[in-house]
């Protein structure tokens, strides 16, 4: 199961080497305090508030597999991500984010070699209209302009060179959802997404949350419930959550299942680690 994106984007990783969401890891629970002066003038260590809380480490496994993927994020000061990073040494790949008011531009390499660069524009929201693409000691670029309906993208033009035709995908949505994602919709529609939803608000952790969170360079989609399933031909996927005892997402487990019974079932988990405080918070 490929690492799948609701805008169409797939993990960078992928442009290199194949990386499955087939891993897991136990989740551990990292709370930064913040240090106040007590009465007795002793230092006492005060929770931060759960607003302040992002997820720091994603671990993904499939059932049956000792190996384990590992993605690392950091943040900045406001709450923005800094880096992204998977494996080691020759492995390594990392994204890295830098931000000037609303502009973004998003580095990746792999091993210590830049594979891509990303130059992004924001909106005031956060959501992301347009994406240059370019790769290193080549010509070749591509342009993503993105359409929305107030916060729900409804279009994206993809143009290769500045060359046309573009590229077009199809977004549709229902009650704040996103239902419907067709990519490359001007040429077929037979790799249509379908998604279902459970009756719970969207939040940090959830499937689209994660997804954008761990392929960059900046989120698309922004729905009112959490997915619960997502079709693809004859594969569909099925999505749990688990919680911690505050009410925060601890992760959740896909099982894909073969519509066509052309192969038996196929489980992965996501676990998260929170830190809580932001650098110089």
């Amino acid at each position: 199961m490929v690492l799948h994106r609701a805008d169409g984007r797939v993990n960078f990783v992928g442009e290199t080497k194949t990386l499955s969401m087939k891993k897991i890891s136990r989740l551990y629970l990292l709370l930064f305090a913040g240090a106040v002066i007590a009465p007795s003038c002793k230092k006492r260590r005060l929770p931060h508030p759960l607003s302040s809380c992002n997820i720091t480490r994603v671990a993904i496994v499939e059932r049956g597999s000792t190996d384990t993927l590992i993605y690392n994020v950091n943040y900045n000061q406001l709450g923005l991500v800094t880096s992204v990073q998977t494996g080691t040494g020759a492995n390594l790949v990392l994204q890295s984010n830098s931000y000037a008011d609303t502009n973004e531009v998003v580095t990746y390499s792999i091993g210590g070699s830049i594979s891509a660069t990303n130059s992004v524009t924001l909106g005031s929201n956060g959501l992301m209209l347009d994406d240059i693409r370019r790769l290193p000691g080549s010509s070749d670029v591509q342009a993503t302009t993105f359409f929305y309906s107030g916060t729900e993208v409804v279009g994206a033009n993809i143009l290769f060179d500045n060359v046309p035709p573009p590229d077009i995908n199809d977004y549709t949505w229902s009650a704040g959802n996103l239902t419907n994602f067709v990519p490359e919709a001007n040429i077929s529609t037979t790799s249509a997404y379908f998604y279902t939803y459970n009756s719970d608000a969207a939040a940090m952790g959830d499937y689209h949350f994660i997804t954008q969170l761990l392929t960059g360079p900046a989120p698309t989609i922004r729905t009112v419930n959490q997915v619960a399933s997502v079709q693809q031909m004859f594969n569909l996927q099925t999505i749990t959550y688990s919680h911690l005892a505050d009410g925060r997402i601890s992760g959740f487990t896909v099982i894909s299942t073969s519509l066509n019974g052309g192969s038996p079932p196929d489980t992965v988990d996501y676990t998260y680690q929170y830190a809580c405080g932001l650098p110089g918070w």
